[in-house]
């Protein structure tokens, strides 16, 4: 199991809008809006923050988009607290996974959380349905090969259970901003 707090790389294809992600957190502690225009590029004595010019640039190149926003490691023996830088670039074939049944991919999401250190969480399965409670703001039901999540940034947000990484990671983002300091 590797050390924990190390950064994160993470690449992965979305199936609802097709485009390859990538993903690097690290477990320094959030700072804040991410700049953007003018403010993007840091000052020439400054020993970070040059990475978000190479994503921006990437993104804007190749017609996608990015963002940065708190999450928790995925690796290491305990979850930890941190950020993540992400982009997304668009595709010109979509990702097509296999099928998964309602079932399977609510237990799917609930493993991917709990790896996170998101919990207590409770799942209810039903007929063609499942049910998976985060916390009181967060709830995913599961139907239709069709994830519906109530997260209070942004509402119920509909994804196909073939992005279940972007769900997973959806949920934390709004657990960890839930749990922030104010």
């Amino acid at each position: 199991m590797p050390t924990t707090g190390l950064p994160e790389l993470q690449i992965y294809g979305r199936g609802g809008w097709p485009e390859i992600v990538v993903r690097v957190f690290d477990s320094a502690s959030w700072c804040g809006t991410v700049p953007s225009g003018e403010r993007l590029r840091p000052p020439v004595e400054a020993e970070g923050g040059r990475g978000l010019e190479l994503v921006n640039a990437l993104a804007v190149e190749h017609g996608g988009r990015w963002g940065a926003h708190r999450s928790r490691s995925r690796l290491g023996s305990v979850p930890v607290s941190g950020k993540v830088v992400h982009f997304a670039l668009p595709v010109r074939v979509p990702w097509c996974p296999p099928r998964r049944d309602c079932h399977e991919a609510a237990r799917e999401l609930r493993r991917l959380l709990a790896a996170r250190g998101i919990g207590p969480l409770h799942l209810n399965d039903g007929l063609r349905m499942a049910v998976l409670s985060v916390r009181a703001e967060i709830t995913a039901w599961v139907r239709d090969e069709t994830f519906f999540v109530t997260l209070p940034s942004s509402g119920a947000v509909c994804r196909p259970v073939c992005d279940i990484v972007e769900v997973t990671e959806g949920i934390v983002r709004c657990n960890e901003d839930l749990g922030a300091p104010e």
